[in-house]
């Protein structure tokens, strides 16, 4: 009999396994005896939206009975004065199902439909939430005088104790019938299975040295009464539970071929190439089954059904492709989780997962650091002091643009004093609370650049401080000479010292000697490494450079005789050589993306006019004709860093008198020049074109100069433009970006499909 297992009070685990219920039916289902409200949002700002496209509240509702059941009679309220103030329908849940039900005061309540309640929830502290049973007296969980709520951050109950169950395994005692007509009621539990026989999980059959006899158990080798006769086989596996509750993420795992339907105490759950309505001689719906697949264990999760107190079974109509085949295999496993629901603990979860297991819960969440003095350009020193609202929170920092965490950082214990151009990272963290998140602050000292003399250049147009962890100081210390490099035509074997860089201002890399020839069959070069152990201590016992995270490549040095196709193909392939992906400037995914660093961006006024602050996506782009150090960023806003948007009217202070700016950016692109070049003015050419073209009433993306600085240091005036893209498009022309093309191409048209012209109609 499968008892609950014990729990430790020191055990803790967090469920990975997410299973969605919306609106779930299940013929002939009972009511419900147990399930809780596991968590709920009050303040969704940017999470799930219903079916009008808007955000509500929401409420969770999980099936905590070990069984299914309906949820008809139910109640949901939020005063404790009027406990069936809003009636659920008959929604039905099978066994540790989840339900979201949205508190928008919208009051739907139509089985089948998405379901809404009359009422909203509370935001501030000493709301009320209750989920109460049929009755209307007996509460089944509540929330009582709840903390104050917080943006898109859930609060319910977690889980302190949780452990795996495995029901039964293979080997395990089996009934199993080759039936000779239908037969009633076969898969139901008080189905009377004494004249069918008896034998140990597997069940199937093959020929002698088979690959599936070592898996058929004794007294489980149906291969007489299969063989050229049916090519079905029922199997039914009783087992004992105690008590249900508590036990959820059922999970059949089968080896099969070539088809089957399960069904747990009579209630089918899952089918695998079978027929709609299968018969007593039904075969499966598609030919033979890999033998690999076959004897491998499938996963297929229990969503129909439940488990009983006492005696359950699961039933399995095993198929074979016809009744003429050689061979068949069934062996089944269920598996499940237990949740102590006797042990349940109110909290914060930080990532909502409506319609799925909670993750971690924390006991509160430290409110956010506080600077004392704003990001901004500054002319004269002062101290930072640093605070947080949360008594007993620890506060970290840093200065050299790393984001601290729990573990790094300096501890602050006094202000900070701030002399010239800083970023200073602060987060502050409590244990069993959610730490905040990370702030940044740029504190600008335009002196610090070149002097005085050119602080009021400096000061005439917007800052852009952009802080990443990404290595965007790569300068190539020795290069192989030109006399050292095979010309185009050179086949004899050469020897040439490649690379030895620095990174961010430290050297990581070993010397690496390489021998270059140029194949006589393919015409390409061919490198062999030889490593100097000598000069193993110029780089510190680091062998290898971390060149995953380059951002900013300088160019190559003392190389302006040798051509960009031989230096970037020596350099790709010493890259190649290390250990790392050959890219340059920038390196690709599999997917032939650019990678984008989780950065910061602030934008800081000279005149102190309120900025931003946001964490996005950072990755160069273009360059790909030009090599210049100064090389162009792309920030892309999405919620894995932060924002989804960035919504800040960055072009504000300007005059367009057709098209004026959006406030809305899904990224955003910061040009170094190098595309305009000497020849066309220099920073004049795109920005001309593009003005010229809005003055014209013409669409063209916005933009505006800009002063950079990268991790502290000065990088340089920038064009900060607007991407185009989709979503651009969508701005000015309306209609949503998935309603665009966006076709981002440098070619002549020939890459373009062949189509009609649009005539106008």
């Amino acid at each position: 009999m499968i008892t609950k297992p014990f729990i430790s009070p020191f055990f803790f685990t967090v469920t990975i396994t997410v299973i969605s219920f919306w609106d779930t039916q299940i013929a002939n289902a009972e009511t419900l005896d147990d399930a809780i409200i596991s968590e709920f949002v009050a303040d969704n700002n940017d999470g799930i939206v219903d079916e009008d496209g808007d955000r509500e509240d929401w409420i969770e509702i999980w099936n905590t009975s070990g069984e299914a059941g309906d949820l008809s009679g139910w109640h949901l309220t939020d005063d404790p004065n009027d406990l069936t103030k809003w009636q659920l329908p008959a929604i039905e849940m099978a066994s540790g199902g989840y339900l979201v039900i949205f508190a928008s005061g919208k009051d739907r309540a139509t089985a089948g439909s998405e379901l809404h309640t009359s009422f909203g929830l509370q935001r501030e502290a000493g709301g009320y939430l209750a989920l109460v049973k049929p009755d209307g007296i007996t509460i089944s969980s509540e929330f009582r005088d709840y903390p104050r709520q917080t943006k898109d951050v859930a609060f319910g109950v977690g889980i302190e104790g949780e452990a795996p169950i495995t029901f039964f395994s293979a080997g395990t005692q089996a009934k199993w019938h080759v039936p000779a007509g239908p037969v009633d009621d076969w898969t139901n539990p008080d189905f009377d299975d004494s004249g069918w026989n008896s034998g140990e999980t597997g069940i199937g059959f093959d020929s002698p040295g088979g690959r599936y006899q070592p898996l058929i158990g004794a007294g489980g080798d149906a291969g007489d009464e299969m063989r050229s006769k049916n090519a079905t086989v029922y199997i039914r596996i009783p087992f004992e539970v105690a008590d249900p509750t508590g036990i959820s993420n059922l999970n059949l795992r089968l080896k099969w071929e070539d088809g089957f339907v399960a069904h747990l105490n009579g209630k089918e759950f899952y089918k695998e190439s079978a027929p709609g309505l299968p018969a007593w001689n039904s075969r499966s719906t598609e030919g033979g089954r890999n033998e690999d697949n076959a004897t491998s264990f499938f996963n297929y999760p229990v969503a129909q059904g439940g488990l009983v107190t006492g005696t359950n079974i699961l039933a399995i109509q095993g198929l074979n492709s016809s009744a003429g085949s050689s061979d068949a295999i069934f062996v089944p496993e269920l598996t499940g989780v237990f949740k102590d629901t006797t042990n349940l603990k109110e909290g914060f979860f930080a990532s909502p997962s409506p319609g799925g297991a909670n993750g971690i819960r924390y006991e509160g969440l430290v409110s956010d650091t506080s600077f004392s003095v704003d990001r901004g350009v500054y002319d004269t020193a002062f101290d930072l002091i640093i605070t947080t609202k949360t008594e007993g929170a620890e506060i970290r920092y840093t200065t050299d643009g790393t984001p601290p965490n729990e573990n790094s950082g300096k501890i602050y214990t006094s202000p900070i004093s701030i002399t010239g151009t800083t970023v200073v990272r602060a987060l502050a963290h409590k244990p069993g609370f959610q730490s905040t998140n990370v702030d940044t602050h740029s504190y600008i000292f335009p002196d610090d650049v070149y002097g005085a003399q050119f602080s009021e250049a400096l000061t005439a147009v917007p800052t852009i401080s952009l802080v990443t962890q990404a290595n965007y100081d790569l300068r190539l210390m020795s290069v192989a000479s030109t006399s050292e490099l095979p010309s185009r035509t050179n086949e004899r074997p050469e020897s040439s010292q490649v690379i030895v860089a620095l990174v961010s201002g430290n050297i990581h890399v070993r010397i690496i000697n390489v021998h270059i020839r140029r194949s006589q069959e393919t015409n390409r070069l061919e490198y062999q490494t030889v490593i100097d152990k000598s000069e193993s201590q110029l780089t510190n016992g680091v062998e290898k450079t971390d060149l995953q995270n380059l951002l900013n490549q300088a160019p190559f040095p003392d190389t302006a005789a040798i051509s960009p196709e031989t230096q970037r193909e020596i350099i790709d392939k010493a890259i190649a050589i290390s250990g790392h992906t050959p890219r340059t400037p920038f390196l690709e995914d599999s997917n032939n993306d650019y990678i984008e660093h989780k950065s910061s961006i602030e934008m800081i006024y000279p005149d102190g006019k309120p900025g931003f602050q946001e964490d996005a996506g950072m990755t160069n782009f273009g360059g790909g004709y030009t090599n210049f150090t100064k090389k162009s960023f792309r920030l892309y806003f999405r919620k894995k860093y932060g924002t989804a948007k960035l919504k800040h009217p960055i072009f504000d202070g300007f005059e367009y008198n057709n098209i004026p700016p959006t406030d809305e950016f899904d990224a955003i692109n910061l040009r170094s020049g190098s595309h305009d070049m000497s020849r066309r003015g220099g920073y004049m050419a795109s920005r001309f074109v593009d003005d010229t073209m809005l003055d014209m009433g013409q669409i063209a993306p916005h933009g505006r100069f800009v002063h950079v600085y990268l991790n502290g240091q000065y990088w340089g005036q920038y064009h900060l433009r607007e991407r185009w893209d989709a979503e651009m498009a969508s701005n000015y022309f309306g209609g949503k970006k998935e309603d665009y093309d966006a076709i981002s191409s440098n070619n002549n048209g020939s890459e373009f499909q062949n189509g009609s012209s649009y005539n106008g109609t």
